[in-house]
């Protein structure tokens, strides 16, 4: 039995851009800013744990490429060195690619959820003064009924 939810198809670029287009969908269907911020802060908690296990990862392979070059020096760059040497070259620059995509995206969402709770602000803002105006409507209907 196979099971798949299809959540990371593509990638987890690909992931965040989904998120990202949910997130103006429910905005443009009048869903509230502040649980969709509240849901963005959870994903947001996912991807700063993904960026940091791609850090790790990151300077693992780096590490592992300096002692394979300590090898290399050590052995008088032997031909078996330079295989090693070659794979964990790509690995790192492939590592430190998606690390560099992965941190871009880290603070555009920081940027994003800034935007959410201030409209999230605002929205409540606006519903404040739209309920202070009952009360107020309110009152004065009160007061017109009591003189009239």
């Amino acid at each position: 039995m196979k099971f798949n939810l299809g959540l990371f198809k593509g990638g987890i670029i690909k992931s965040c851009q989904d998120h990202e287009l949910y997130l103006r969908e429910r905005l443009a269907a009048g869903e509230s800013p502040q649980q969709l911020y509240q849901w963005h802060l959870q994903k947001l908690a996912w991807l700063q744990h993904e960026r940091l296990i791609h850090l790790l990862i990151t300077i693992a392979t780096g590490l592992l490429l300096l002692f394979t070059v300590g090898m290399g020096c050590y052995t008088h760059w032997y031909l078996e060195v330079w295989p090693f040497l070659l794979i964990f070259f790509f690995l790192l620059t492939a590592y430190l690619w998606h690390y560099y995509r992965l941190e871009n995206r880290v603070l555009h969402w920081y940027k994003l959820a800034e935007w959410l709770h201030r409209l999230a602000l605002v929205r409540q803002k606006q519903e404040k003064r739209v309920h202070q105006a009952d009360i107020y409507g309110q009152a004065l209907s009160k007061v017109l009924r009591f003189f009239a």
